[in-house]
Formats: C-alpha cells, sequence, structure tokens
C-alpha cells in the first residue's frame, strides 16, 4: 500500500493538470452558485438574483453579454442556447426559447 506525506490525500490532486483545486470546486461566497465550463477547467460565479426565469426543465441566466438559456440534468446544467444583449428584445426571446424547449421536452 503506498504511504502519504501527513496532511496529503491522494484525493487531493490537481484536475486537468491545473496548480491547486479544480476551480468548479472552490467554494463560493453566499449566495452565488458556480458553473464549472466543462474541458476548459474555469468556473464561472452567478448570483441566483441572475436567474432571470425558470420552468421545469429549463432556465435562463443574466450575463454580461446577453442571456443564457441552460437545461437542467442530473449532476449539472447544459447551456443550450445564447441570447446577445444587442437585441431590444433579448430577455423576452430567452424566455421564449426556454419556454418553447421545455414544451419539445414534455412530449
Amino acid at each position: 500500500m503506498p504511504s502519504h506525506s501527513p496532511g496529503h490525500s491522494p484525493h487531493a490532486a490537481p484536475i486537468n493538470g491545473a496548480q491547486g483545486p479544480h476551480p468548479a470546486l472552490s467554494p463560493t461566497p453566499m449566495g452565488m452558485r458556480s458553473l464549472g465550463r466543462a474541458g476548459r477547467g474555469e468556473a464561472v460565479s452567478y448570483r441566483e438574483t441572475d436567474i432571470v426565469h425558470e420552468n421545469p426543465s429549463h432556465w435562463v441566466l443574466k450575463v454580461p453579454k446577453g442571456f443564457e438559456v441552460y437545461r437542467f440534468g442530473l449532476t449539472h446544467s447544459t447551456r443550450v442556447a445564447q441570447i446577445g444583449a444587442g437585441l431590444s428584445d433579448a430577455l423576452a426571446r430567452a424566455i421564449a426559447e426556454a419556454d418553447k424547449r421545455h414544451a419539445a421536452h414534455t412530449r
């Protein structure tokens, strides 16, 4: 059985060659959530107040460049659409996209 130095856990090894703990596993301040960006080794934090719409299968997140639509999953959400902030009706379009995808999801 391999021995480990005191205070070193064999499970604390960096993921994807990154130094230190994986960013998606880092704690976030109270009221914040972390979105791991698969394959890129980075995490994006957001406040729950940035979630502007939810239905049973999808949700809409306000981001600096507009809105992102996510599909709920068992272990994580997957971004399925982006709506640019340059559109005058960007929020309405993002909500319509989430609701359209929910309707298709429930058929």
